[in-house]
């Protein structure tokens, strides 16, 4: 409130049915709802306290109309939207969830193109659903620059109630797998085996999460937010091993025809009408369209890369406007010798055609482990501290998720020492893993 007083302040007002969509550039925006109702992303605004932003971007919205008060903006940092039509359709989507959790636990997926929308719907959906009743609903991420987690991971978290506007996901222990790059494009072109690996191995930590939460009369479900521009057979994977019972296209027909061609090709039976179901269930499946809210914007590559910069750096400070007063976040950096831990990468490659016997597919996804050296070549880059069972060898992490998250920020070949940066003191003995993945995601601490 302070700051809201010191920073001048924009008043806005907001007809019922619109969106005001805002960038956040070089200040912290602040912004306070005065009168009515809103909500970012289906969670609510509270009137007595403002809400604070560094970095990225927010999109509010309003039912019945609203005045709110925006501070650290500039004309053309922000912007309304007039419609309705698209959260109409999520509004539907959400009342048909709520209408199946009365007896089971729906299993959702959004996807489409880059930058539709896709993690908005699916947040909206998740928030309208902990909002609607007490349950735990699962929000999955498949994107590698994700919102839940470290850049460079696929993840998944457990929400009984709806995403704070302060905090976000980072006091909820995510779960999480390593595909080793923040970029999309990379990840599907380079590193595509191992990301589907990655997806299967989160698809069954979910599907053990979600069998849980049902013993105790939970049946909130899984939202799953697709990797822009995904491919079907990908698609059609992530459909599998999450045993997807719904799943709405953002603005993308050619995507829509396809998924309900596989899903209904499956199991097509002679003489009978298509029955669109999951491939792997059985069960009947729902592919619907969902249209592109009319503020959604291109997002360039530098602007990804600046929100994976700024996720890596919440990771180890915190995010000081949310912090109570006098509260300070700081990473601290660790001396460990060579033999107290052990750096590794994870490729996954399949066997040119060319090379196989006749007639034979490729093993799919068949997932390799090497050794990394310590040289200075680690200096600047994410290690994933991964779980394995104790005395497990390097095999283990196949299978691994991530326990946590450090920096190289030296190697001294010669003293055989590593500087790493962790957000919070402790010794090596006390490190969750020994084991250390890395792969493409570098940062510098400025």
């Amino acid at each position: 409130t302070e700051m809201m007083m010191s920073v001048p302040s924009t008043k806005v007002k907001l007809q019922p049915k619109e969106e005001l969509r805002v960038t956040v550039k070089s200040e912290l925006v602040t912004v306070q709802l005065s009168t009515g109702r809103a909500e970012i992303f289906g969670t609510e605004l509270d009137p007595t306290r403002p809400v604070s932003y560094v970095s990225g971007s927010f999109a509010l919205y309003t039912w019945h109309g609203c005045e709110l008060l925006l501070s650290g903006v500039e004309s053309d940092d922000y912007y309304l939207v007039t419609g309705g039509s698209e959260m109409d359709g999520i509004l539907a989507a959400h009342h048909q969830l709520e209408k199946e959790r009365k007896t089971s636990a729906p299993k959702t997926l959004i996807c489409g193109p880059a930058d539709s929308g896709k993690h908005s719907v699916a947040k909206i959906l998740v928030n309208y659903g902990v909002r609607q009743q007490a349950t735990q609903i699962v929000y999955v991420d498949l994107d590698p620059n994700n919102s839940i987690t470290m850049p460079g991971c696929i993840a998944a978290v457990s929400l009984g109630s709806a995403v704070s506007l302060d905090n976000g996901f980072s006091l909820l222990p995510p779960l999480a797998f390593w595909v080793g790059d923040s970029n999309g494009t990379a990840v599907l072109s380079q590193r595509k085996n191992l990301y589907s690996h990655q997806i299967s191995n989160l698809g069954r930590a979910v599907a053990q999460r979600v069998q849980m939460l049902q013993t105790q009369n939970m049946r909130g479900g899984v939202v799953v937010a697709a990797l822009g521009n995904l491919d079907t057979e990908t698609l059609m994977q992530v459909i599998r091993d999450f045993e997807i019972t719904h799943v709405y296209v953002i603005q993308d027909d050619n995507t829509l025809m396809h998924l309900k061609k596989g899903c209904s090709a499956a199991v097509a039976v002679p003489g009978q009408p298509p029955k669109i179901l999951n491939p792997a269930t059985f069960q009947p499946i729902s592919i619907r369209k969902l249209h592109q809210s009319g503020g959604v914007k291109q997002r360039q590559l530098t602007q990804r890369q600046d929100v994976a910069r700024a996720a890596i750096r919440k990771y180890f400070y915190g995010e000081p406007p949310i912090l109570p007063k006098g509260v300070k976040l700081g990473p601290h950096r660790m001396e460990c010798s060579f033999d107290d831990v052990k750096v590794y990468q994870l490729e996954a490659v399949s066997m040119p055609a060319t090379l196989l016997p006749y007639q034979t597919d490729s093993v799919r996804d068949p997932v390799v482990v090497s050794d990394v050296d310590f040289s200075p070549a680690l200096h600047g880059k994410i290690g994933a501290l991964c779980w394995v069972p104790p005395n497990a060898d390097e095999s283990a992490l196949k299978r691994a998720n991530v326990a946590g998250f450090v920096q190289f920020q030296g190697v001294d070949v010669k003293e055989r020492q590593l500087t790493l940066l962790v957000p919070m003191p402790c010794t090596p003995s006390a490190l969750p893993s020994k084991m250390i993945v890395v792969g493409q995601v570098q940062w510098v601490d400025e």
